[in-house]
């Protein structure tokens, strides 16, 4: 099975604050993210990056999958991911049938 490593093409399509951040939060922990709270959306995707390649003193962290990419796929927003997480639940639903 591969691995996937985020590359700049991933980081240029998230464009939101509030998804960097929960990123930040998920891969570098919630001290790290309520310390960059009110920092720009470029420089949460760089501390990302410095803990996806364990660059600028960040210990790396292997295996992250943005939940973007996961099965079923998850949103960072309350608002969802749209129809990635509508067709992710109805594909969730298929693989495992509910019990009767």
């Amino acid at each position: 099975m591969g691995s996937y490593t985020p590359d700049e093409a991933f980081f240029d399509l998230v464009r939101s604050k509030l998804v960097a951040g929960a990123m930040l939060a998920e891969i570098g922990g919630k001290a790290v993210a309520d310390a960059n709270v009110s920092a720009t959306a470029k420089v949460q995707k760089g501390i990302i990056r410095d803990y996806v390649s364990g660059a600028n003193e960040r210990e790396q962290v292997t295996g992250w999958l943005p939940a973007y990419f996961r099965f079923p796929a998850e949103s960072y927003t309350p608002s969802g991911a749209g129809r990635l997480s509508a067709n992710a639940a109805k594909a969730a639903q298929i693989a495992t049938p509910a019990e009767k």
